[in-house]
């Protein structure tokens, strides 16, 4: 039992640092102290403040007296993912124990991040407000155009550029790099280098898991996700307005002698998860997809 144990912690922990290494959403996060659990099940607690602006002052009688509005919005996590995985105990001592060291790495780097990224993506693009939303083709010659036309917008909605990033398609990269308009730079993010323009670092999102809406696929028959809404050439979003929740990521691992079903190692992931955009600060979104066809 102790070697199980320790099994599923050694997984536990490589599968969790292939969420973060994989993941191109990775740098949106939310304060654990922002967070509160809800009395319902499946709901946690979001802050919100709303403050008065300034009026005249009155030598008289003084001040005029504002409010400040404090609220928790109520938000349900919608995504409860899960699957099961069964290694022959003859095809894993063969293969000199590799093979559910492969198996776990390249679930959690082929399957589990692209639909973390794909579902976020999607949730965000959703939110962004109709006047922050464009469909349009672009070229190397509008490309830059686009995007600055984008950050005119997020810049009149007193969006903060601090905590604001990029997130471009390699397509639309392409497009900027080429175009005579792009002064790149680089900027350190954790581990990593990444592109900045204009200072708001550029994060590169595989068209796979860049579209304005997808399928969940039920395990049924599919696994996985599906696009099904357009491509997403670029979006800004800023940290505050996409807040991803992990409430449950677990992963249990059985040994072929505990596993009653078959004669083999069982690995069983389950994620609990979701991404929340607090309503008054949907303005912090803004997407730019293909052309409608």
């Amino acid at each position: 039992m102790a070697n199980t144990i320790e099994l599923a912690q050694k997984y536990t922990t490589l599968l969790d640092e292939q969420y973060k290494r994989e993941l191109t959403s990775s740098v949106l996060s939310i304060p654990d102290e922002l967070v509160r659990q809800a009395q319902g099940a499946g709901e946690i607690l979001l802050p919100k403040i709303v403050v008065d602006g300034l009026g005249d002052y009155d030598r008289a009688t003084g001040y005029p007296e504002g409010s400040v509005n404090f609220s928790w919005e109520t938000h349900s996590l919608g995504q409860d993912r899960g699957v099961e995985f069964t290694i022959d105990r003859q095809d894993n001592e063969e293969a000199l124990d590799s093979v559910f060291t492969f198996a776990s790495s390249q679930f959690a780097r082929t399957k589990v991040a692209p639909e973390f990224d794909a579902y976020r993506y999607a949730q965000l693009a959703a939110k962004a407000p109709t006047a922050q939303t464009v469909n349009a083709d672009l070229t190397v010659s509008d490309t830059v155009e686009a995007i600055e036309t984008a950050l005119v917008s997020i810049d009149n909605n007193e969006v903060p550029r601090e905590g604001l990033y990029l997130f471009a398609s390699p397509q639309t990269i392409s497009n900027m790099r080429n175009s005579d308009l792009f002064d790149r730079q680089m900027a350190q993010i954790g581990d990593r280098k990444v592109d900045t323009y204009d200072n708001i670092p550029v994060i590169k999102v595989p068209q796979s898991r860049f579209n304005d809406a997808i399928t969940l696929n039920n395990g049924a028959s599919t696994y996985g996700f599906s696009a099904t809404g357009n491509a997403i050439n670029f979006m800004l979003v800023h940290q505050s307005a996409g807040l991803p929740i992990v409430k449950q990521q677990e992963l249990k691992i059985f040994d072929p002698n505990t596993n009653q079903r078959k004669d083999g190692w069982l690995m069983q992931s389950r994620v609990y998860h979701d991404i929340f955009t607090p309503d008054n600060k949907v303005n912090g979104i803004y997407v730019h997809t293909e052309a409608i066809v």
